[in-house]
């Protein structure tokens, strides 16, 4: 579980932001927070509002851009002139990355310094934090010329682990990160190296960073069949559930040859590279959408279309869509659907980021999206963290104070972060008129005075 983000100096972050998954002192509506070994609780959801361009998406992607320098290294990521630009002399300042979070009953505190133009990591530590105490596990500085140095150092280390460890130490380059290199590795549990594995696998497959033109890859999870769980069955069902008019989703078989020679070279191309990866791929021709799949012991190609089934108004039938008859809403909800089900999945116990969670979708449907996310997880410790303009979810009867943010953007181009629950708004008050009144801030740039008389006249009804 993500307890806090901290960033400074990047993209429209100048000095040091918090983002805090923390309960607060509030208890409405009545949900569990999740206890943790520091002594305080942890929350399952976050709503992030702001203004277009106040740094909403700055926070997701601040949050992807260090899970990705984790997961795959400086060497594969873009950074120059992502420091934060409107201030002179920033672009030789050190920026922030860390991230405070849960594994199993754990609590750990990591991140690191960098500097983006150059690609060179300025220090870095890991810290096991309890309820009155950090243990260091690692404390490096890296000096001028790239060689680090660690303050603090593991303890009670054997002979092997040790020696590994100086080894790793010395040859450690300045843009590398020493959790990325032990965490890749795979280590005995009982190994002292096993806890750098447990981390960089939390950052690589819990921590999941979701943005409007991510590809999920749905038409995976609607192949899955497993006897036991069917994902086109299941997406079916909570398709049927946020009331779209979709009875069934079905892949009807299509003869692969003919699909293949009738498609242009350069995308027949494109297909067969991305089935040679062991990978699912898609295609939409003449407004159809064909899904391809290659199993890799047997090398046999199997092609097949998308269909949605609506019930029909008459006879009680079900009349058949190609996908991409569906609606820009509906084609989202394939999306989130696998999601939810990620979310809901005791195995996985994710903690998914999702930047424009309400493009193409219908407040009504958003606000039953967090209701079934709060249901369906009442008892798995995954989280949810969303951002979005839609004000029709900002109320109390679904939302708790500490569960709401606001990102405002000053006058020198800084953006800040900040919870409602500074504010300490009554339970009983209308905090969507309120919100679009100006009271916390943030306010949604709206140039048309009467779009914005209408938005608060409907907040009061």
């Amino acid at each position: 579980m993500l307890i806090t983000f901290r960033v400074a100096n990047f993209l429209s972050f100048n000095e040091e932001e918090e983002f805090s998954m923390l309960a607060g002192k509030q208890r409405k509506p009545v949900r569990p927070a999740v206890p943790l070994a520091t002594g305080v609780e942890a929350l399952k959801l976050a709503v992030v509002y702001g203004a277009n361009a106040s740094g909403k998406s700055n926070l997701v992607r601040s949050i992807d851009f260090a899970k990705r320098v984790i997961v795959h290294g400086l060497k594969e990521v873009s950074s120059f002139e992502d420091h934060f630009r409107l201030k002179k002399g920033n672009q030789d300042l050190a920026s922030k990355f860390e991230f405070e979070f849960k594994i199993g009953d754990i609590c750990y505190a990591y991140g690191f310094d960098l500097q983006l133009n150059t690609k060179t990591i300025l220090g870095e530590w890991l810290f096991e934090v309890k309820k009155t105490t950090q243990k260091a596990i690692f404390e490096r500085v890296v000096d001028a010329t790239g060689k680090s140095f660690l303050k603090n150092r593991p303890k009670k280390l054997n002979a092997e682990d040790d020696n590994r460890f100086r080894v790793y130490e010395k040859d450690l380059q300045k843009n590398e990160l020493l959790l990325s290199v032990h965490g890749r590795k795979e280590w005995d549990v009982n190994s002292f190296f096993s806890v750098f594995s447990s981390i960089f696998h939390w950052f690589d497959y819990q921590l999941i960073v979701l943005f409007p033109n991510t590809n999920i890859n749905a038409y995976k999870f609607i192949e899955t069949d497993t006897g036991d769980f069917s994902g086109r069955r299941f997406m079916s069902e909570m398709l049927r559930r946020f009331d779209t008019g979709i009875e069934s989703v079905e892949l009807i078989d299509e003869d692969t040859a003919y699909m293949l020679n009738e498609i242009p070279p350069s995308k027949r191309k494109n297909i067969l590279d991305t089935l040679e990866r062991g990978e699912l791929a898609t295609l939409v021709h003449f407004g159809k959408r064909y899904l391809f799949s290659k199993n890799m012991t047997t090398q046999k190609i199997t092609a097949s279309r998308i269909v949605t089934k609506h019930l029909s108004f008459d006879n009680g039938s079900s009349e058949e869509f190609d996908f991409e008859d569906e609606s820009d809403g509906t084609k989202r909800l394939f999306d989130f659907i696998p999601i939810l089900f990620s979310l809901a999945n005791t195995d996985f116990v994710p903690t998914v980021v999702v930047d424009e969670f309400d493009r193409s979708l219908h407040p009504g449907l958003l606000f039953k999206l967090i209701e079934y996310f709060l249901l369906s997880t009442r008892n798995i410790q995954s989280q949810l963290i969303v951002t979005t303009h839609d004000s029709n979810i900002l109320d109390l009867n679904l939302l708790r104070r500490d569960e709401i943010w606001f990102m405002e953007k000053n006058n020198h181009g800084e953006s800040h972060i900040f919870s409602l629950e500074e504010f300490q708004p009554r339970f009983d008050k209308k905090i969507r008129k309120a919100y679009l009144l100006g009271r916390f801030g943030a306010i949604p740039f709206i140039s048309d005075v009467e779009q914005l008389n209408r938005e608060i006249a409907n907040a009061e009804r």
